[in-house]
């Protein structure tokens, strides 16, 4: 038998809910989510997607459910935010749809809900990295999907713009009642802004939790192999992880 990538993983994502998925590098979280993307084949096991497994939804109608943005989003040569958004209209009119006023008024309420009509009409390719991920964000809010699933959406950003682009998720779980899941490798962002936290250490699930319940340092030494410890933050009490 060919070893397993990823082990079994039973667990359930609910609207207005934001779910980490953390643990070491090579542990199988990229590989989870594309699962949940329908990014790639299962060998064993089901997702379900409102009860119904991922094989038995069309193309079109999985994404009007689900948006899936990868690590490294794709380029956009040439475009405008504006331009950009009107793509994850897409999967509500197809190629050959036109772009109709209701189009039009997701655009503008995304750009509303995200605050980024200032730069509406400026290029992707002229913003700075974390401008350029709240656009993709602003992309997916713009399909008006019930599920995002982001692969580390703050990867290679500054400290403040790791803080603004995780606290605009934080508002799309809340306000529209997405379902939100991310894989993360900053257990303390994670602590700080999730609703639930799942453990996945070499391509098993472990545990899952409240950041209360996963943030304790047994818990952390078996996510991550290494002995840490946890304190509450000075300010608002989130606890904090750090290496022993």
């Amino acid at each position: 038998m060919p070893p397993f990538v990823l082990g079994p993983a039973d667990f359930e994502i609910r609207a207005g809910e934001l779910v980490f998925i953390v643990g070491a590098n090579g542990s199988g979280k990229t590989t989870l989510l594309k699962l949940l993307a329908g990014q790639l084949p299962l060998s064993h096991g089901h997702v379900r997607l409102a009860g119904t497994p991922l094989a038995r939804w069309g193309a079109r109608a999985f994404g009007l459910k689900v948006v899936y943005l990868p690590q490294q989003p794709p380029p956009a040569a040439g475009l405008q935010i504006r331009e950009l958004l009107a793509l994850g209209r897409y999967p509500w009119h197809g190629a050959l749809g036109r772009f109709r006023v209701s189009d039009r008024e997701k655009v503008a309420e995304a750009l509303a809900l995200t605050g980024m009509e200032p730069f509406a009409d400026h290029l992707v390719d002229t913003l700075s990295g974390g401008e350029r991920q709240r656009a993709f964000l602003v992309m997916l809010v713009a399909q008006d999907a019930e599920c995002l699933l982001l692969d580390e959406p703050i990867s290679a950003l500054d400290i403040a713009h790791e803080v603004e682009v995780l606290s605009l998720v934080q508002r799309l779980a809340v306000e529209p009642g997405m379902g939100v899941v991310i894989v993360l490798h900053d257990v303390n962002m994670a602590a700080r802004f999730c609703d639930e936290v799942i453990a996945l250490p070499a391509g098993r699930l472990i545990a899952r939790g409240t950041p209360a319940e996963m943030m304790a340092p047994a818990a952390l030494e078996a996510i991550y192999g290494i002995a840490m410890e946890v304190m509450p933050h000075p300010s608002h009490g989130t606890p904090v992880a750090f290496a022993r």
